[in-house]
């Protein structure tokens, strides 16, 4: 059994970081439907404990992205 969408956005987060390490959040938009998709993808990071945006702190700039993707394939969507 498979269980798909036909857009979805699959987080590839990193399993560990240490101390300095730089991080490239990817993403990969899949386009399962019959037709091309477009249209935006979000990164957003926050405190998990107060809400408060971090995305400057972090030096993520990138929080938007754009995607247009044929039918039946997928796109890699990079944060930073």
């Amino acid at each position: 059994m498979v269980t798909a969408k036909d857009l979805m956005v699959e987080p590839n987060p990193p399993r560990f970081l240490r101390e300095g390490d730089v991080l490239e959040f990817t993403v990969k938009v899949s386009n399962q439907s019959p037709t091309r998709q477009t249209g935006d993808v979000r990164l957003t990071l926050a405190d998990a404990r107060t809400g408060k945006p971090l995305d400057a702190a972090l030096g993520n700039t990138a929080t938007d992205q754009k995607f247009d993707i044929p039918s039946k394939e997928s796109q890699a969507c990079r944060g930073g």
